[in-house]
């Protein structure tokens, strides 16, 4: 079934069942100017060092519903200006706001600044579900203050308060995180394509799904390492440029594959399955246009 949904209905709905409408307390949207090269990372929001406020260098639509509505970037897609038209977004977020009514609180921005219309398109697609190896899952449940650091060993890259995930590559890559199994889900894809040696940069092939069906709850604090690299083999990086090479020359063998490395390191296991992944589409968005 193929569902529309207009974003200001669906904001006005769930801001009345947290019994308040939820928004920024102040925003300014508009055109990015010409990019010289700046560091476009989104800054400041709940689970930052400066919750209060968050700015948004350099977006373009398809992030802002993506992070909106908690899916993937490339889960979003709409009419072509909406992947070239970038923005500039400050906003002053209220107090003791959480990383659910942030979301909420952006998608009210959407409907007030852009006026956007969605519509989600389920489709049974290949992913990878996670879910709990026989043994058992070996994490151990994050404490009560979300910013207590997370103990390492040194063989692990330390936790920044209000991080959920830091990692460095080195001969192996390694990561800590303090996430859900949902986030952990949601961040794998990556992981897999590093392991079996696609890589994650421009031109490598797309980033799988993986859906958590482990059924846990709560934060955890875990550590992961395995062998894989963001850049692709050089097999794959041979083809990208129309030459060939041997697949055997390049097989990473300083540790572990990730799906060895999750049943050994933390009992979780990753298969191959089908599953329903919800993709939306940009009916409607108005662009935003240049202050004289």
């Amino acid at each position: 079934m193929v569902r529309r949904i207009v974003v200001s209905s669906v904001t006005a709905l769930l801001c009345c069942a947290f019994g308040q409408r939820l928004e920024f307390e102040a925003a300014s949207v508009k055109p990015a100017p010409p990019y010289h090269g700046e560091n476009a990372d989104r800054r400041g929001g709940p689970g930052t060092s400066d919750p209060r406020q968050v700015i948004y260098p350099r977006v373009w639509l398809p992030g802002l519903v993506a992070e909106a509505y908690g899916v993937r970037y490339d889960q979003v897609s709409g009419p072509t200006w909406v992947q070239t038209e970038a923005y500039s977004i400050v906003a002053k977020v209220p107090p003791d706001t959480t990383k659910q009514e942030f979301n909420l609180m952006l998608r009210s921005l959407l409907a007030e600044r852009f006026h956007l219309a969605v519509r989600h398109e389920p489709k049974v697609v290949p992913v990878y579900v996670l879910s709990v190896a026989p043994g058992g899952p070996k994490l151990r449940p994050s404490p009560a203050d979300e910013n207590a650091p997370v103990d390492s060993s040194g063989r692990f890259p330390s936790l920044a308060p209000g991080r959920t995930e830091a990692h460095w590559w080195r001969e192996r890559a390694a990561y800590t995180y303090r996430q859900t199994m949902t986030e952990f889900a949601f961040g794998l894809g990556p992981l897999v394509s590093m392991s079996n040696g696609d890589g994650i940069v421009r031109g490598s092939p797309p980033i799988p799904f993986v859906i958590d069906e482990t059924g846990l709850k709560g934060p955890f604090d875990f550590t992961l390492e395995f062998a894989g690299s963001p850049l692709p083999s050089a097999a794959l990086a041979a083809a990208l440029a129309g030459e060939q090479a041997d697949p055997a020359a390049f097989a990473p063998t300083n540790g572990p594959n990730l799906f060895r490395a999750l049943q050994q390191q933390l009992g979780l296991k990753l298969e191959k399955a089908k599953r329903t992944v919800d993709f939306l589409v940009i009916e409607h968005a108005d662009k935003i246009p240049t202050e004289n």
